[in-house]
C-alpha cells in the first residue's frame, strides 16, 4: 500500500510522540529525519518479531510481466517470496535453488520440459522457465514485504505498521533514543516494552490455536 497500513498514524504524528521524549532527553539534539530515521529500524524490528510469531501482516500479490522469462521485482519492496502460481489450470510452479534451477532450465531446452514452470530468485530478478507446451499465462507472485520508508518529503503520510502494533514501535523507538543518549530508560517504559511484545505473543499463540482447530 502506498500511503501505509496504519489509519491513525501519520509520520509526523509518530515523530511528534517521540520527540517528547528526544527533547527531554537531548533537548534540539535531534531532527526529525533523524527520529524518522529510528521510528523506521523499529518498526523493521517490530516487523521481523511479527513474522517470527508467524502473524502475516505484510503478505502482498503481484501480477508479474515476463520478459524472456525474467521478472523485474525490483520496485516491490520483497523480502520473502511464498509462492508464484499460474492463471493457467493445471500449471504448477515450483521453487528451484540456482544450481538445480540452472540443471533443469537446460533440460527443458532441450527436451521440451515438463507440464510445469520452475523458477529462482536472483536478487532483483526472478527467472523462469518451463517446456515449449506450457503456456504460463499470468504468472502471480505471492509474497511477503518490506514495509515502506517514509520520509518528511510526505510527513503527512501513514507508517507502513498496522494501528494495533503502533505502540511497541514507539516505545522501542524511545528505548533506542535513551540508548543512544546512553541513559537508562524509565520503568514504565521498559514494562510498556514488555506488555506490547507480550501482546505479540498472545496474537500467536491465538492464532495457532485457530488454525489447530480448524483442522
Amino acid at each position: 500500500m502506498a500511503n501505509g497500513r496504519s489509519i491513525d498514524w501519520t509520520l509526523d504524528r509518530a515523530v511528534g510522540l517521540i520527540r517528547i521524549t528526544a527533547n527531554a532527553v537531548a533537548p534540539d539534539k535531534f531532527e526529525n529525519d533523524t527520529l524518522a530515521d529510528i521510528l523506521h529500524e523499529k518498526l523493521l524490528q517490530v516487523h521481523e518479531m511479527l513474522g517470527e510469531a508467524g502473524i502475516d501482516e505484510y503478505i502482498q500479490k503481484q501480477d508479474l510481466t515476463l520478459v524472456s522469462k525474467v521478472a523485474d521485482i525490483s520496485t516491490y519492496r520483497v523480502d520473502t517470496i511464498i509462492a508464484m502460481r499460474s492463471s493457467t489450470s493445471g500449471v504448477e510452479c515450483s521453487e528451484k535453488g540456482t544450481k538445480e534451477f540452472e540443471k533443469e532450465r537446460l533440460r527443458a531446452q532441450i527436451t521440451g520440459g515438463t507440464k510445469s514452470i520452475i523458477w529462482s530468485r536472483y536478487g532483483k530478478n526472478v527467472e523462469f522457465e518451463h517446456g515449449s507446451s506450457v503456456t504460463p499465462g499470468t504468472i502471480t507472485m505471492v509474497f511477503k514485504a518490506i514495509p515502506e520508508k517514509k520520509t518528511y518529503t510526505t510527513p503527512t503520510e501513514t507508517i507502513d505498521i498496522p494501528d494495533k502494533w503502533v505502540p511497541l514501535v514507539l516505545d522501542l523507538a524511545e528505548a533506542k533514543i535513551y540508548e543512544i543518549m546512553h541513559e537508562a530508560p524509565p520503568e514504565s517504559l521498559a514494562a510498556r516494552v514488555q506488555a506490547n511484545t507480550e501482546k505479540i505473543r498472545a496474537v500467536s499463540a491465538s492464532e495457532k490455536a485457530r488454525i489447530k482447530g480448524t483442522k
